[in-house]
Order: C-alpha cells, then sequence, then structure tokens
C-alpha cells in the first residue's frame, strides 16, 4: 500500500512518518511511502499504526491486517467464515510523465504543460489569458477514488501567486482521459511523454 503526505498549507511542510506496532513496515523517507504487512507474521488478526507528525499537524492512520496461511481453514466460530478483500481496480497507466492538461470554465481557457515526477514533485508551464508562467508543486493520486490531487504555486511576471490546491476526479471516457474539481472546472488529459 502506497501513503501520499501532501501540503494543503502555505508555508514548507515538514514531516516525519514512523510505523507502530511490529505487524507493519514503513519504508521510504519522501512521498508515496510504502506500508508493508511483514512477511513473518502469524494467522490471525493484526493492528499497527503510521504516526505522521508535521509542523502542519499530527495524523494517526489505523492499519489493519488478517493474514491467513496457505492451506489453513479458517478459525470456527459465528459470523462469516471468511472474507476475500478485492482491491479496487488500479489505473492501466502511469501518471508519472509530461502531460497537456486543458481547463474551461465559462468559456475561459487554461493550458498546463505538467511533468510530474515519480517522487511527487511537479514542474511545468501555465498559459492563462496570453500569460506563462512556471509552475512548482507537488501531485499525488488516489487510485481507489480516482482523484488526481495537484498543489502549485505560478510565477509569472515577476510574481508568485499564493498556492492552489485542486481535486480532480478522472475518469476514462470514449473522448479520452478527463476530470472535474470540487469547483466544477473541466479538464482533459493528453500524455505528451
Amino acid at each position: 500500500m502506497q501513503l501520499h503526505v501532501l501540503n494543503d498549507g502555505v508555508s514548507n511542510l515538514r514531516w516525519e512518518a514512523k510505523a507502530g506496532g511490529d505487524s507493519f513496515a514503513l519504508h521510504g523517507s519522501s512521498t508515496p511511502l510504502t506500508v508493508q504487512l511483514n512477511a513473518d507474521l502469524p494467522s490471525g488478526g493484526h493492528h499497527g499504526k503510521i504516526v505522521i507528525t508535521s509542523n502542519g499537524g499530527d495524523r494517526t492512520i489505523d492499519v489493519r491486517a488478517n493474514v491467513r496461511r496457505r492451506g489453513q481453514q479458517p478459525a470456527p466460530g459465528p459470523g462469516p467464515r471468511e472474507m476475500t478483500v478485492t482491491p479496487p481496480p488500479q489505473p492501466s497507466f502511469s501518471w508519472v510523465g509530461l502531460w497537456r492538461v486543458s481547463m474551461n470554465m465559462f468559456g475561459i481557457a487554461t493550458e498546463y504543460q505538467l511533468q510530474l515526477a515519480p517522487n511527487g514533485a511537479l514542474t511545468g508551464i501555465q498559459h492563462l489569458m496570453g500569460i506563462q508562467g512556471q509552475l512548482q508543486g507537488q501531485w499525488a493520486f488516489d487510485g481507489p477514488n480516482s482523484v488526481l490531487a495537484i498543489r502549485f504555486a505560478a510565477t509569472a511576471l515577476g510574481m508568485t501567486s499564493e498556492p492552489e490546491l485542486l481535486h480532480i476526479r478522472v475518469q476514462q471516457t470514449p473522448q479520452g482521459l478527463v476530470g472535474t474539481d470540487l469547483a466544477g472546472r473541466n479538464y482533459h488529459f493528453q500524455r505528451l511523454g
């Protein structure tokens, strides 16, 4: 399982993540982090915590798993005898790479050219009403909810904007990869590389 840490504030986020308990291990020092179930756990239910401390606030995430060894029968008892968890389908593509993103609202078009790096960094160019700006920020994709989170600031005409945070619900349609954010703005995505 991957865990993304995003900054929705205006200052630089300094954070640290630790696994609590001995059922799970946490790998990585930048987003996304990988949460992994320890391989030598006995059968049964296991519980752990991921504790994130930061200058923007602290969060604790409960992590649970039920381990059943191959060939082992479920324990007798009341209630369901077996539970199967099927993870949601993951996109058959990676967001990492160069993208052209077109956004339109009230007839005003904004074009973005975004480079999405594997470490969650975002760089690019924004074209808005004839003005070109340089973008820097962060991105993450929430696969189960099909939400692309982008946080960036634009620098144009010698000024840097306040950071903007977008949550875009994306879907594949016959017209291509499209999305809508919480403000109702529509996006069209085209992979460039």
